[in-house]
């Protein structure tokens, strides 16, 4: 996966799944370089990880949060629908609220569950 890490990029749904996909790579590339003693030979190597584990752990807390934001103004709209019944606007409030408590609580795999079923109608569509 070759990709240009750019915080001046244009903002697309495209992009921004596609840097989520790269956190994703890397931390499992990290994960089986940790794995082996050549990967970890100086007590040096361990601060420099902690170091750069600890600013993405706290830029990973933003982005949850903004995450959870959206999802509010997404909700306000009134075109957030919940696939297991497009027409109940108040299970498309109750799942949007599950995710985001699964996302305060720490809970991401609930969080992903739950937002796998929300989509977004267009503009005008009917319910």
């Amino acid at each position: 996966m070759d990709i240009n890490l750019d915080i001046d990029a244009p903002r697309s749904d495209e992009y921004t799944r596609e840097v989520a996909s790269t956190v994703a790579e890397a931390v499992r590339t990290l994960n089986h370089h940790t794995f082996s003693a050549a990967g970890v030979p100086y007590p040096s190597t361990v601060y420099r990880v902690l170091g750069n584990l600890h600013a993405a752990l706290s830029g990973l807390s933003q982005t949850l949060r903004q995450l959870s934001s959206h999802l509010a103004r997404m909700e306000a709209t009134g075109r957030v629908y919940d696939d297991r019944d497009r027409q109940d606007t108040e299970l498309a409030a109750r799942t949007i609220a599950a995710v985001r408590e699964h996302l305060r609580a720490g809970r991401f795999a609930d969080a992903e569950r739950e937002a796998g079923h929300l989509g977004l109608l267009d503009e005008g569509e009917a319910r």
